[in-house]
């Protein structure tokens, strides 16, 4: 997983640094809005094949069959839905912005969803079925493939080139999950058939849409922030030069979500609650000194990390960075307190009285923020949107959880660990492994 995470984070950041420096910077503004209706777009985009995380131990293989085929019926409504949003979205950017290269954008980046919700399915059955190696084979393959592809950019240097990219990426990783499939797989799946939708609906109810519902919220509280900008008509440029600094920082969550996915794996396989406390408390250190370290880094080699991505406005970006870099890193540094919340008690509750209430804040503090103070006010929205955020997981912990603060710098099982790797490390290299 990790190495995974660390192929995509470099090919990302070779892809923008590419895009940034050959296209206008109006453009990357106008394609940083018109994807920034992504957001909509999640908030109807049910993604269920994750209930086959839950049911795939007790499933038979004609069940596995029954499930996929109700993943790709429901699609097909989905594919549906998501047209219509694009058409509706569409004639919304003809009356407000007049702008062809937005309602291209738009409709381009609606068919690489498609192929990403035709995708899904099958990346979480290679997930289940201990594939993962599957999944890694693909991400290099689509990896390479994406950063050779975006050197195009040097002969067509347009926002649309990018888009059009994306989507010949989505059909040729939709492919690549297929060829897998069908040559390592036997299930039989019925790509539309009503018949099976009921079992989607009556799981949709107890599980699938709690994490929905997760996940359009975090989408709103991390992505809302362009869409809210757009509204207000800020310059394509200035969201150009916004959506540099806000790539540059989302891509600082990567080993933060890696932490954040073992957290959920360990508190999951621990009964004991001390136990829970102990491992929580480990990985909550590891996520703070991450956090600062990568905070300290852009604060002294940030503009330096701008110019290899952008030629011009050094400053403005940095800036921008600043605050946005510093909130995420904030809630980076609690998103292992979000994983045991959510194992040890409900998702229902955590996303009602956390999530819920920091969305309604975040999208308040960014239309606020915005027309009173224009950029400045979302910028600082960012920040206040991660510190209700980080108090409102707080004192649900104290509230709702058993879990027990730790104000030791280092505690006594932290200890035995450290020791226990040192003496591993020690062992290795006094008996090296001899290779016949």
């Amino acid at each position: 997983m990790l190495l995974q995470q660390v192929v995509n984070f470099t090919s990302i950041f070779l892809i923008t640094a590419l895009i940034v420096r050959n296209i206008s910077r109006s453009e990357y503004g106008e394609m940083a809005l018109a994807l920034s209706y992504g957001v909509i777009f999640n908030m109807l985009n049910v993604a269920v094949s994750s209930i086959l995380l839950r049911d795939y131990p007790k499933l038979t293989g004609e069940q596995v069959s029954k499930y996929m085929s109700s993943f790709y019926t429901l699609n097909v409504y989905k594919s549906g839905v998501v047209i219509l949003m694009t058409i509706l979205i569409g004639v919304y950017f003809k009356y407000k912005y007049d702008n062809a290269l937005l309602i291209e954008i738009l409709a381009i980046n609606t068919a690489m969803i498609i192929c990403q919700n035709y995708t899904e399915p099958l990346q979480v059955l290679f997930s289940v079925t201990f594939k993962q190696y599957f999944i890694t084979q693909i991400v290099f393959a689509t990896s390479i493939v994406n950063v050779l592809a975006t050197l195009g950019i040097l002969v067509w240097p347009s926002a649309l080139f990018v888009v059009i990219k994306n989507l010949i990426i989505a059909i040729f990783t939709l492919f690549l999950y297929n060829y897998f499939f069908y040559k390592n797989y036997n299930y039989k799946i019925e790509y539309f058939n009503n018949k099976y939708l009921g079992l989607l609906i009556n799981n949709l109810k107890s599980f699938s849409m709690w994490s929905h519902l997760q996940g359009v919220f975090s989408d709103i509280i991390y992505r809302a922030d362009i869409l809210i900008l757009g509204w207000l008509n800020t310059p394509f440029q200035t969201l150009g030069n916004y959506n540099i600094a806000l790539q540059l920082s989302n891509m600082t969550k990567i080993i933060p979500q890696i932490i954040q996915y073992h957290t959920t794996l360990s508190v999951s396989n621990i009964t004991d609650e001390e136990k829970k406390n102990e491992v929580v408390h480990i990985f909550l250190k590891v996520n703070f000194i991450f956090s600062v370290f990568i905070m300290l880094g852009y604060i002294f080699l940030g503009k330096s990390l701008i110019s290899i991505i952008a030629k011009t406005h050094y400053e403005e970006i940095f800036e921008y960075g600043l605050y946005i870099l510093g909130s995420l890193c904030l809630l980076n540094s609690f998103r292992s307190l979000i994983a045991y919340s959510i194992v040890s008690h409900s998702i229902k509750q955590v996303v009602l009285t956390v999530n819920l209430p920091a969305t309604i804040f975040a999208v308040a503090a960014y239309f606020v923020g915005g027309i009173y103070w224009s950029l400045q006010g979302v910028l600082v929205a960012n920040v206040l949107i991660s510190i209700v955020f980080s108090l409102l997981i707080v004192v649900y912990i104290n509230r709702k959880t058993n879990y027990k603060w730790s104000y030791s710098i280092i505690t006594h099982y932290e200890m035995t660990l450290l020791h226990k790797f040192v003496a591993k490390i020690i062992s290795k290299r006094t008996n090296p492994t001899i290779k016949p």
